[in-house]
């Protein structure tokens, strides 16, 4: 079946994916294009399922609506890689930024980073709502 292969070789394509190390221009382009691809193919999909059913025929698979599935899967599953290659590269970021900032305080004692507490003006502080009912002995069920 012509599905089989599709599907094998969405997956090695998904894993290649994964597997890449950085963004590039080049990789932003090729999203791009992907999503622009797959919403033509949901709004004729839509405008004619027909269509989606014949495809599904033609490459083996017995209705439109499992096509329907395992592209949606593909899509998911490239999504959810996308989304956790993004992660990942934020998380290495922020680790980045905080050994930076660890470095600077302790180069410079922590003075630029912040002024010392006793120099930053307090607000003064409110006084606690009056309520009528703290003051009031609770209420016992009688029994």
């Amino acid at each position: 079946m012509i599905i089989r292969i599709i599907l094998i070789a969405a997956a090695l394509l998904l894993a290649l994916f994964a597997l890449r190390s950085t963004p590039s221009t080049r990789g932003l382009a090729l999203r791009r294009l992907a999503l622009i691809s797959f919403t033509a193919a949901w709004i004729v999909a839509v405008i004619s399922p027909d269509l989606l059913s014949w495809l599904a025929e033609v490459v083996g698979v017995t209705r439109g609506t499992d096509l329907l599935l395992y592209t949606l899967v593909v899509a998911v599953a490239l999504s959810l890689i996308g989304i956790y290659k993004r992660f990942v590269l934020l998380e290495a970021r922020l680790t980045q930024v905080t050994r930076e900032v660890a470095i600077l305080s302790a180069q410079t004692g922590g003075h630029e980073l912040r002024e010392p507490a006793e120099q930053q003006p307090s607000a003064p502080r409110a006084a606690p709502p009056n309520r009528d009912w703290d003051s009031q002995p609770p209420l016992h069920n009688p029994g």
